[in-house]
């Protein structure tokens, strides 16, 4: 059975019925609403692509598929909701990447390497994402996070001769000789 020609022509019908129905004005496409098919589709492309015969040797497939798909997914919520909203979604500009690795490492052999840069990327994306969102407030996190680790580190439990840090909530112990079960219950 050959495939190919018969997707094609499913294809050319379902256009030559939405073009018709344009212009008989049954309904209304946009060119608002299509352009970002020209990105939606190859990412869907390279999905099904692995999804329909998935090895380890295609799933690079699913890292520009999962691109393209989290930037089609920002642009037609920028559509849908409005364009004012870019303003607080750009970080999932960088969130793209770090979903495409993400599936790469999910399905394409668990490489732990590759978690790396999905979590360097992803935490970034979630960072500025969190500033974006929180608005006004954003601006007071920072300072508060930084002078809240700056106090643990100067009056914190577990600074060591040698320099180095080594923190403790609670009560800690040298050994487990010292450890009194009594005091616990």
């Amino acid at each position: 059975m050959r495939k190919g020609p018969s997707t094609s022509g499913i294809i050319l019908i379902a256009l030559g019925i939405a073009f018709l129905g344009m212009n008989l004005g049954i309904f209304r496409i946009s060119w608002d609403m299509i352009w970002p098919l020209f990105i939606l589709i190859p990412g869907l492309i390279f999905e099904f692509s692995y999804f329909l015969k998935p090895t380890r040797g295609n799933a690079g497939l699913l890292v520009p598929g999962g691109v393209l798909l989290v930037i089609s997914a920002i642009f037609y919520i920028n559509i849908f909701f409005g364009w004012h909203m870019m303003s607080s979604l750009w970080p999932l500009f960088i969130m793209a990447p770090a979903f495409g690795l993400f599936q790469l490492f999910l399905f394409g052999g668990h490489e732990p390497g590759l978690l790396i840069p999905v979590f360097i990327l992803g935490g970034l994306s979630l960072f500025f994402l969190s500033f974006s969102a929180l608005g006004q407030f954003a601006g007071y996190i920072l300072p508060v996070g930084l002078i809240c680790f700056g106090v643990i580190l100067l009056f914190g439990k577990g600074r060591k001769s040698d320099g180095h840090y080594e923190f403790h909530f609670g009560r800690s112990y040298k050994d487990e000789d010292d450890y009194d079960d009594d005091e616990w219950s």
